[in-house]
């Protein structure tokens, strides 16, 4: 990695098994980029790889894709600096984040793009994926009992429930394909991205329904009281990618207080690997997470050693893996699904932090989303809910199961939650991550001691001084399309072959 200092972390957190050497830290930061409410300054990037003939603007990655590729193959990017550049013509930009742009450029316009005065620096718009596992079948010596809503049981949310803790007056904003209200009714209190309000793909829809859904009083998500923020992300060719997430981090920070948004779920993940020191994804993440805003991820799909993808490898964000509940509504013969990531991530940090049921799980999904037109008849097990598989869905129990404690605690800040829900958790076998325990973690008393402590924050793309938030963000002039996310990176990025394709259910 070029630049980068050697530094080691401490940590007080019993469950921050990650606190080892090796963290790596990007150098400090060198200039303003552009006009922002602040300034943003994009860290040094050091002295580019002897490959990479562009030179140290350019980062390595997006040298390494134009030396395999034509002159005129237009290259993703992020491009730091003034937006009134000379090269702007060639830039077909998609995103604007005040600042900084992201579009494409020809393979061929780099050289010229590094020699303007005014570029910081040119990173990789990196395609992203979601990270629902649908190959499962019910039947065939899969588990059925997802037949029932077993989940909020594993959980123990009818604990929290019985409270008085469902999330009520907490905002959880779910960044993902669109949201359907139909299990959120007036709940789904807001909406923002060019196709808000279809979700012609059904992930989103899923996710925020095993966040917060209440579909008839029988399929409950763990948090069926707390307010529902649609952010949709994606572009008119299907894909998605970091500039459309990071574009909608934004929107959030910028606008958390009018919806009192503490909660947002990430269920998606780039599709190449990363140090969080050097991902503007899990920067912003940060931003976010500094500005009192609990960040929940998904783990991924890929099984052991393969969480080293943004976000689900920040430090800080609450990574979630996967456990089977085995048909049962009694998790002490819960299991880890074999395909959930783990760490070490390649900072050194263990990961998940926690782990949720998410093999064969049952949520709410329209029959005429992309997933709906895919799934299997055995594995419709009521009236428009499905049984589903991956930890996008676990993720979301853990962001439900965040806002009860927040509804209970809502002074308590994103470390102090991340910290009960780590310390309050089962111990579950198969897994150096403790397993969710809704009510555990609302009826925890006290002053609860700060997660992540002696981690470093990643400052790569922006100021290390604390959130600053962009008012200047323009969503894609394209949207959101049938084809849903980008399928050309998910495979490429050794993701689980049976994932996000017209083959994910058979």
């Amino acid at each position: 990695m070029r630049g980068i200092a050697q530094e080691r972390c401490t940590s007080d957190n019993k469950h921050m098994r990650h606190v080892l050497p090796g963290i790596r830290r990007i150098g400090a930061p060198v200039g303003a980029i552009a006009a922002v409410v602040g300034a943003l300054a994009l860290a040094a990037p050091g002295v580019a790889l002897a490959s990479n003939r562009h030179g140290p603007k350019i980062d390595d990655a997006v040298a390494q894709a134009a030396a395999m590729t034509s002159t005129t193959t237009p290259i993703p990017v992020i491009v730091f600096g003034n937006q009134s550049a000379g090269f702007d013509p060639s830039l077909r930009g998609a995103v604007d984040l005040g600042f900084a742009t992201a579009g494409s450029v020809a393979a061929g316009d780099l050289d010229a793009i590094a020699s303007d005065p005014n570029v910081s620096y040119v990173a990789p718009d990196i395609a992203m994926a979601p990270l629902a596992r649908p190959g499962e079948r019910i039947g065939g010596g899969t588990s059925a009992g997802s037949a029932q809503a077993l989940y909020p049981i594993v959980d123990d949310a009818q604990a929290a429930w019985n409270a008085g803790f469902a999330g009520k007056g907490i905002g959880i904003a779910v960044v993902d394909s669109g949201v359907d209200k139909g299990s959120l009714g007036s709940r789904l209190v807001a909406r923002t991205g060019l196709r808000s309000g279809v979700d012609r793909l059904g992930h989103g829809t899923l996710v925020a329904d095993f966040a917060a859904g209440d579909l008839n009083g029988q399929y409950m998500g763990i948090a069926p009281q707390a307010s529902v923020i649609d952010v949709s992300v994606g572009r008119s060719d299907g894909g998605v990618y970091t500039s459309d997430v990071v574009a909608g981090l934004l929107w959030v920070l910028a606008n958390k207080d009018q919806f009192n948004i503490r909660v947002v779920n990430l269920s998606l993940a780039e599709t190449a690997p990363s140090s969080y020191t050097t991902s503007l994804l899990d920067s912003v993440v940060e931003l976010l997470w500094r500005s009192g805003v609990v960040v929940v991820t998904a783990a991924g799909n890929g099984g052991p050693g393969s969480e080293n993808y943004a976000p689900g490898n920040d430090p800080f964000a609450i990574a979630v893996g996967a456990t089977d509940s085995n048909g049962t509504a009694d998790p002490s013969d819960d299991t880890v699904a074999p395909w959930s990531s783990t760490g070490p991530t390649l900072d050194g940090i263990a990961k998940p932090d926690l782990v949720a049921p998410g093999r064969l799980v049952t949520g709410y999904l329209p029959p005429n989303t992309l997933l709906g037109q895919e799934a299997p008849a055995q594995n419709w097990v009521a009236n428009n809910v499905v049984a589903i598989s991956g930890t996008s869905f676990s993720a979301a129990q853990a962001a439900g199961a965040a806002a009860d404690v927040l509804q209970a605690h809502p002074d308590w800040t994103p470390d102090q939650v991340k910290a009960v829900l780590e310390v309050s958790g089962r111990p579950q076998a198969g897994s150096a991550a403790p397993a969710l325990d809704v009510g555990a973690a609302v009826f925890a008393q006290g002053n609860p001691a700060q997660a992540n402590q002696g981690i470093p924050y990643s400052t790569f793309g922006v100021s290390s001084s604390g959130p600053i938030v962009s008012t200047h963000i323009r969503w894609s002039a394209a949207g959101w399309n049938a084809a849903g996310w980008n399928a050309a990176g998910w495979n490429a990025a050794g993701w689980n072959a049976a994932g996000w394709n017209g083959f994910g259910w058979t």
